[in-house]
């Protein structure tokens, strides 16, 4: 429940402000969906695939802090992109494409350590 909230929370905060380039946005998207499949698909095999046990468990309860260091680091690359925006004047085509490809890294990054977790449980 939890997670579920703090991912509602998170994804509206960084939408605030509707994508101008939809093929970035879509290309999130995409990419996004099949990270999610290979990560849960991984994280599944780690913990031993169909003999495994509790897979749901160990799933939600090292998601949460997973999730809580994720949004602080998604946060911190949000300022990063924001003061390099200011700073070299980034047009808005290359900040949406670094805000995608930041969001999908950011992906990539939670189920590595998912499945990094349920190895050492399992």
């Amino acid at each position: 429940m939890g997670t579920s909230v703090l991912t509602t929370i998170c994804y509206y905060l960084a939408t605030l402000q509707p994508p101008e380039n939809m093929l970035a946005s879509a290309t999130e998207s995409l990419v996004t969906l099949i990270i999610t499949i290979v990560g849960i698909n991984a994280a599944f095999k780690a913990n031993g695939g169909g003999t495994g046990i509790r897979f749901i468990e160990k799933t939600v309860s090292l998601s949460f802090p997973l999730l809580i260091k994720v949004c602080v680091a998604g946060l911190a690359v949000g300022v990063i992109i924001g003061i390099l925006d200011i700073i070299a004047g980034i047009g808005k085509f290359q900040l949406d494409w670094g805000t995608s490809i930041s969001v999908m890294a950011i992906e990539v990054v939670f189920y590595w350590r998912l499945v990094t977790h349920i190895k050492r449980t399992a």
